[in-house]
């Protein structure tokens, strides 16, 4: 039972990584490239999250949405219009559950705003130059599950690593991976692990490396 519930877990797992791909080649077309540019846009988010957040908590902007919405329920649900009040009650649900929603944005902008490498990572800046989200994000995390499953994690050429992804990009109706790409992106992977583990900069060969 534990094997099971264990693919289970690695299947959505890669599941999961496979679907974000098409979201993050879209972010990555239409996200800031440098990190200066990245600082401004959170900015920019925050500051009219904010702004929109305290509109909707008071003034004629909130009483002008409730009457709108209110109407907008009424029509899409076919209720009668003596049920005002229960439409007017939600309405003022999803104002406030939108308020609350954009006091998250303004408190996560903030929270990029105040680490530098969390900006630095959610953007990708650090592959600005890669032309590939499938070998920044997709390829690392099947590594890490590759090794956690007890396998060892090189560049054999039809290898089964290789034919792994190779599975994966079929299932996942990918492009088919390049051999020379596969190669380079394991290498990279290896000097980023050894990095993490030794974060002073001392190299440790392991056996059978």
């Amino acid at each position: 039972m534990r094997n099971e519930t264990e693919i289970v877990r690695v299947e959505g797992i890669i599941t999961g990584y496979v679907f974000a791909v098409p979201f993050f080649q879209d972010l990555r077309r239409k996200a800031p490239r440098t990190f200066t540019a990245a600082r401004i846009w959170i900015e920019d988010v925050r500051h009219h999250a904010r702004m929109l957040a305290r509109l909707l908590r008071e003034g004629p902007v909130r009483t002008a949405i409730l009457i709108e919405g209110r109407d907008a329920m009424r029509e899409r649900l076919s209720k009668p219009r003596s049920d005002s009040e229960s439409f007017e009650c939600d309405s003022i649900g999803i104002v406030s559950d939108f308020s609350s929603q954009l006091d998250k944005i303004v408190e996560g902008a903030g929270a990029f705003l105040k680490n530098d490498e969390d900006l630095r990572h959610f953007f990708d800046l650090q592959f600005a130059t890669e032309k590939s989200v499938i070998t920044t994000l997709l390829w690392p995390r099947l590594f890490e599950l590759w090794e956690q499953a007890g396998r060892r994690v090189a560049h054999t050429p039809e290898g089964p690593l290789f034919r792994f992804l190779n599975l994966v990009h079929e299932v996942g109706n990918l492009p088919e991976p390049k051999h020379s790409t596969f190669k380079d992106a394991v290498a990279r992977w290896k000097r980023e692990e050894q990095s993490k583990r030794y974060p002073g900069g001392a190299r440790w060969r392991e056996k059978g490396d």
